[in-house]
């Protein structure tokens, strides 16, 4: 039975507590912010009622929950979203920017809360870019980070659904601003050309750097601390790194990834 009281006892000043029993047998107590007695009462009978309901199933408690989870604002989400992410063993810097990229889609689209969560807002958000003149790479990864977050939401009864199920992210192959590939035997000598004759320069410890001949094999037993290539400053300060064994190309001709390029291996 539900039954009303004060901090204090009936006569003190403040406002009446209301305590009844919860749809999983546990008593529950809940201030009613009234100084009136049969207002706190009615209230009182209201969660009693509304206890009964959640235990004849009438309501879901489950549903009752994510509609208060869904509430809650998007700030205090994303604690627990990093939380998330870092027992993942995800990067330092891949926390801040996924995080990072969903604050700005909620800020620039009027997100507050999870509930307002919404697709055309996000497709509206990546259609901006695509009119400032961003990538297609950049707005996958926008979207991607809100999408990991909104599904997040949803696996972990935060929201009933994902509501960005139905956006897609564009396809970077389709707008691609640089084309990767492997460099040509001439352009690996004109690499090897440049940095021979480029300047020397400076580690942030003070180590004193330079072209070694060991990063063209060219000249076997070149340790790197007396190679003619480095200063004579630097030679003793570069330390010797050990050689690990070379690995099997994939392309299956034989040779090491240290060793000379075969023309048949061009690719644009």
């Amino acid at each position: 039975m539900a039954t009303v009281f004060k901090r204090g006892g009936n006569k003190a000043k403040g406002h009446w507590y209301a305590s009844w029993t919860d749809h999983n047998g546990k008593r529950s107590t809940k201030c009613t912010f009234t100084t009136d007695k049969a207002t706190a009462e009615r209230i009182a009978r209201k969660h009693e009622a509304d206890a009964a309901l959640r235990r004849d199933g009438v309501i879901d408690p489950t549903l009752d929950a994510i509609s208060k989870e869904s509430q809650r604002s998007i700030e205090s989400h994303l604690t627990d979203f990093e939380n998330k992410l870092r027992t993942a063993n995800r990067t330092d810097q891949h926390v801040a920017r996924t995080i990072g990229f969903v604050r700005i889609i909620s800020e620039s689209a009027g997100f507050y809360s999870a509930a307002d969560i919404a697709a055309d807002a996000v497709n509206r958000y990546a259609g901006k870019l695509r009119d400032n003149g961003r990538s297609s790479r950049t707005i996958q990864t926008h979207l991607t980070a809100m999408k990991g977050f909104t599904k997040w939401l949803s696996e972990n009864d935060k929201l009933p659904r994902d509501p960005l199920a139905s956006v897609k992210k564009p396809n970077p192959k389709a707008d691609r601003r640089r084309e990767r590939r492997i460099l040509l035997p001439e352009e690996w000598r004109l690499l090897e050309t440049a940095t021979e004759a480029g300047p020397e320069t400076v580690r942030d410890d003070g180590r004193r750097t330079g072209y070694c001949c060991t990063a063209r094999r060219s000249k076997p037993g070149c340790d790197r601390t007396n190679c003619e290539a480095l200063p004579e400053a630097g030679r003793t300060s570069i330390p010797n790194r050990p050689t690990s064994p070379a690995k099997p190309d994939r392309r299956k001709t034989g040779k090491t990834l240290g060793s000379t390029f075969n023309p048949s291996w061009r690719r644009v």
